[in-house]
């Protein structure tokens, strides 16, 4: 008996991002279509319960509003699997060059910006990089 390999929270994003797209485009033919308000409300009524289907998949690992689209301020305790750099041992015990390079948020590597804003919060850097190295 062959199992299938359930997808990653990578591969839930893609997804996710494929039928957003794709939803949009279909959402907005339906609503140009020349059709009664009726038959339209219907169909974006299917549609959206489709998603709703979809989505309660996707959401069985990864709570989708974590992607950057839906990018709102970070809840730090959802911050893991931090990378420093710039850490120099003479700065003891200030470390005020060291800086994350790379983390996970909610089980995704987190963007650029999400770093950015990340490292913006000196207190958490330090307290995070204080955990990274004792």
């Amino acid at each position: 008996m062959i199992q299938e390999k359930s997808p990653s929270v990578h591969e839930k994003q893609v997804l996710h991002r494929k039928v957003t797209t794709n939803t949009v485009h279909d959402l907005r033919s339906i609503v140009g279509k020349e059709e009664s308000t009726k038959m339209k409300v219907t169909k974006l009524t299917e549609e959206v319960n489709r998603l709703k289907k979809i989505a309660g998949l996707l959401r069985e690992d990864i709570d989708l509003t974590d992607t950057p689209e839906f990018s709102r301020e970070l809840d730090l305790k959802k911050v893991s699997n931090i990378e420093f750099d710039g850490i120099d041992p003479s700065d003891y015990p200030d470390f005020v060059d060291a800086h994350i390079i790379s983390a996970d948020y909610n089980g995704r590597p987190m963007t650029d910006d999400e770093i950015e804003e990340l490292n913006q919060d000196s207190d958490f850097v330090y307290d995070a990089l204080m955990d990274y190295l004792y």
